[in-house]
């Protein structure tokens, strides 16, 4: 009887451990995974600011070339390998782009 209430305990206590560890590492994920969403945010947000601003500045294409463009390629760069495949992918699509932002993305200039 012992030895079966000595075994039933372990197994509750490795039970509890598998629980744990299973807990952990599915935190572990969700809060990566939450960093990750929250950097990429915050390599995008600008754009939201920079590009309404070149439509009330004298020279929108100007603006677009100075401005604009150098952050859209720098942060393309520091978001990933995903990320530079993808906006290789659009480059392809100039129904989801402007054609000069095509050309731009696939010259890489």
């Amino acid at each position: 009887r012992r030895l079966l209430a000595l075994s039933e305990a372990q197994l509750r206590k490795n039970g509890l451990e598998q629980l744990l560890v299973r807990a952990w590492k599915w935190s572990n994920q969700t809060l990566r995974m939450w960093a990750r969403f929250v950097s990429l945010l915050a390599l995008s947000s600008p754009l939201a600011l920079l590009l309404p601003m070149g439509k009330y500045m004298g020279s929108h294409e100007k603006w677009e070339a100075e401005v604009v463009w150098p952050y859209v390629q720098w942060a393309i760069g520091c978001a990933g390998p995903t990320s530079i495949k993808l906006c290789q992918w659009v480059s392809t699509r100039d129904d989801l782009l402007p054609p000069l932002w095509c050309t731009r993305l696939v010259r890489g200039d």
